[in-house]
């Protein structure tokens, strides 16, 4: 099944704005233009504790903090106006939604 950019691949990426969420193809400008509200290899955080090395390592390349956040590793970004925080399972699951509502267009 081809995404809506018409490619079968969707990256794992997630953009963040004032307005509105992005995923996938449309995510991957604001890599440049957002990089501390794009986040990008979203399923790194999967499973992982803060503290673990491979995710520190990991850290090292993001424009965005990863914090600590009701007891889940979670990246934070600037979202409508908010500091925010998400996990790697909420991340996941804006692209599966995405991915989701193009199978079934």
């Amino acid at each position: 099944i081809a995404n809506d950019m018409g490619t079968h691949f969707t990256p794992s990426v997630v953009g963040f704005s004032d307005t509105e969420l992005l995923v996938g193809d449309v995510a991957v400008p604001g890599k440049l233009k957002d990089p501390a509200n794009t986040v990008i290899e979203c399923k790194r955080l999967l499973g992982k504790k803060l503290g673990d090395e491979d995710l520190q390592e990991d850290a090292k390349r993001w424009s965005y903090p990863v914090v600590h956040d009701q007891n889940k590793t979670c990246v934070q970004v600037q979202y409508k106006q908010q500091k925010t925080a998400f996990s790697g399972e909420q991340l996941c699951g804006f692209v599966l939604k995405d991915l989701k509502g193009t199978a079934e267009a």
